[in-house]
């Protein structure tokens, strides 16, 4: 008899234990699944932004190449005498916008460092790049707009320094592209979205 109650407890037990386990195992499942869900939306997120603002920089180059062949005859007729900000029709400095939105949420999410390394490292290039383009327009804009630095007598000068302004932009922009264009070969949009 009592063999039966040692055999049948030791039963009960084993059962008890299978299922606390098949249960934590089942719990384990479902949190590497979700994590591996969201890692695979951050690379995706990722990846569209990259898409975004390599649209955003080949637009930014466009611009800047139209704005810089319209300062070019624009300045075929500066008068000498004004002020390079008080010439009439001044082109302008084109502006880009890179969206950063989708790098900041991966890198203050607590999974980041599961992202595939690759594509962190890769992705943290672009961003400094990024980085580099943003400040670098906003220092051209501060030069080409700050009434105080132009002098009436430098006007040609002037000119001289916003072609050069221009183009040492058109170069960002064209190196950005490139890193751009790497990254998408590499981490295809498309390729993405037929995994899910």
């Amino acid at each position: 008899m009592k063999v039966k109650k040692w055999s049948s407890l030791f039963l009960e037990m084993l059962m008890v234990m299978t299922g606390v386990f098949l249960a934590l195992m089942a719990d384990e499942w479902r949190e590497n699944r979700q994590t591996a869900k969201s890692i695979s939306i951050i690379e995706e997120k990722i990846i569209e932004e990259a898409h975004e603002n390599y649209q955003s920089l080949l637009h930014q180059k466009k611009r800047l190449n139209d704005r810089y062949s319209r300062l070019v005859k624009w300045g075929e007729g500066l008068d000498n005498t004004k002020n390079f900000l008080e010439q009439k029709d001044f082109p302008g400095f084109p502006h880009v916008y890179l969206a950063s939105a989708a790098w900041k949420r991966a890198n203050s999410s607590q999974i980041a460092n599961l992202v595939d390394v690759d594509i962190i490292t890769y992705a943290n290039r672009l961003y400094a790049h990024n980085d580099a383009i943003t400040r670098s327009q906003n220092l051209y804009l501060g030069l080409m707009y700050n009434k105080d630095i132009w002098d009436s007598e430098l006007t040609m000068v002037n000119l001289k320094i916003t072609k050069s302004l221009f183009k040492e932009s058109i170069s960002q922009v064209n190196q950005g592209l490139d890193y751009y264009h790497n990254f998408l070969e590499l981490y295809p949009l498309s390729n993405r979205e037929n995994k899910t």
